[in-house]
């Protein structure tokens, strides 16, 4: 009995985490949406944002539901100093390397949203990215090859899973962006790079926890 009190306090620790970061995200949503809401019509069309935003935290919450019963990942860990430090500095490596690619290559103008917008946009959109990309097809793939050989544990599917799962924002963020164009060098250069990213924030959400995942976006 004292240890199903004490697991049952450790994932209300967990939900309760992910709820505090759910409510800054959609008060950040409600503000965005309320000063300017064009940049969310890229990503939602003509769905209200926090609605959309809404559906996200629930569905982030019923996929950590998955993980904390069968012990899987989690949304933060205890005293994860070294993960966050880690995270925050693989980011800027990363936003480094995307200076000095944009001053041989630049990107196209308008490419990111200004200042003092960004603020609240980017951490916002980030995590439905988080979920849309990452916690959602990792969950499925998980329970899917967890559930269809028995023998298999966490521990043999996560790295294929992680490959994987790896690949989805690349490939959208690449078809996205040339569209009906040619597929170009850079386009493949530019999705081996997003690929790159992809896979460092799912090792740190894999090694550390959710939170270092997503802290990694906020910092990048």
């Amino acid at each position: 009995m004292p240890n199903a009190g004490k697991h049952r306090k450790k994932k209300l620790y967990q939900y309760t985490i992910y709820l505090a970061i759910s409510l800054v995200v959609l008060v950040l949503f409600w503000v965005m949406n309320t000063l300017d809401s064009t940049p969310f019509r890229l990503f939602f069309g003509d769905t209200n944002p926090l609605v959309l935003a809404t559906f996200y935290v629930v569905l982030g919450l019923l996929l950590f539901w998955i993980h904390l019963s069968k012990n899987w990942l989690r949304v933060y860990r205890k005293e994860n100093t070294e993960g966050l430090i880690l995270a925050a500095a693989l980011a800027l490596v990363f936003g480094v390397i995307t200076i000095m690619i944009d001053l041989i290559s630049p990107f196209p103008e308008g490419i990111n949203l200004p200042f003092p917008l960004s603020l609240l946009f980017y951490p916002a959109i980030g995590f439905v990215v988080e979920i849309l990309f990452h916690l959602l097809p990792l969950t499925l793939l998980l329970w899917l090859t967890t559930k269809t050989v028995k023998r298999w544990s966490l521990k043999d599917v996560i790295w294929p899973v992680i490959i994987l799962v790896a690949f989805l924002e690349p490939q959208y963020q690449v078809l996205s962006g040339f569209g009906t164009q040619d597929l170009m060098w850079t386009d493949i250069y530019v999705g081996v790079y997003i690929f790159l990213i992809n896979l460092t924030q799912l090792w740190l959400f894999k090694r550390y926890d959710f939170v270092s995942m997503y802290l990694f976006r906020l910092v990048y």
